[in-house]
């Protein structure tokens, strides 16, 4: 596969879509099992934190993997935090709605649009730089 399209699939799935259904699960066990407010709690607490350690570690190993310069891992962990703040804030909300206005939504979205845009820069696959090579035995002759 073509590693732009490889990027720009990662960062639909893992950075898009992974979020959204880490944020959505907690709203749907509660129309899955509706008498059981201490199960929604628990899963809205422990699905972001294992969502946020998984995709962590999913981009420390593409980090290794490939050639990442200092400023794209700096803003790999910039989104990684971005995430963590976006989930926590998202969940609250829906947990709590009375708290949230109607502008803080546009926040909201603000912060997982940042988030998004962080990780397609942190993960844009660059050009490998080689240093030129002189072959001796023609140099020489």
């Amino acid at each position: 596969m073509n590693r732009y399209t490889d990027w720009i699939l990662s960062t639909l799935c893992w950075d898009g879509a992974l979020p959204i259904a880490v944020v959505s699960l907690p709203n749907r066990i509660m129309l899955a099992w509706p008498g059981r407010p201490g199960l929604v709690q628990v899963i809205a607490l422990l699905i972001p934190i294992t969502a946020f350690f998984v995709r962590g570690a999913h981009g420390f190993k593409r980090n290794r993997a490939g050639q990442f310069r200092l400023w794209q891992t700096a803003m790999f962990v910039i989104g990684i935090l971005l995430l963590a703040l976006w989930e926590t804030t998202f969940i609250l909300f829906t947990g709590m709605p009375n708290i949230a206005q109607h502008s803080d939504w546009y926040i909201l979205w603000a912060l997982y649009s940042a988030y998004v845009i962080s990780m397609a820069i942190a993960f844009f696959p660059m050009k490998v730089q080689h240093l030129p090579t002189i072959d001796v035995l023609t140099e020489v002759y």
